[in-house]
C-alpha cells in the first residue's frame, strides 16, 4: 500500500494560498483500489460498481 507522498505519510489540504495540498496521484488511487479489490477477492466476491457497501460485506464474510 502506498502512503501519501509527504514526510509523515499523511495528506494535507494546504492553506489555499502559500502551502499546496498533497497531490493525489493515479499511482496512489490505483494502490487503494487494488487493496480494496483484494478484500473482495479474498471473500470470493466480484466488484460491483454501484454497491458502496461491498467492502464491508466482504470483510464480514471473511470474519464470519
Amino acid at each position: 500500500m502506498r502512503l501519501a507522498p509527504t514526510e509523515n505519510g499523511l495528506f494535507n489540504n494546504g492553506d489555499g494560498h502559500r502551502v499546496l495540498g498533497t497531490p493525489v496521484t493515479a499511482e496512489f488511487l490505483n494502490s487503494v483500489t487494488q487493496e480494496l479489490n483484494n478484500i473482495l477477492l479474498e471473500a470470493g466476491m466480484v466488484v460491483e460498481p454501484v454497491n458502496n457497501s461491498q467492502v464491508l460485506e466482504a470483510i464480514t464474510a471473511i470474519v464470519d
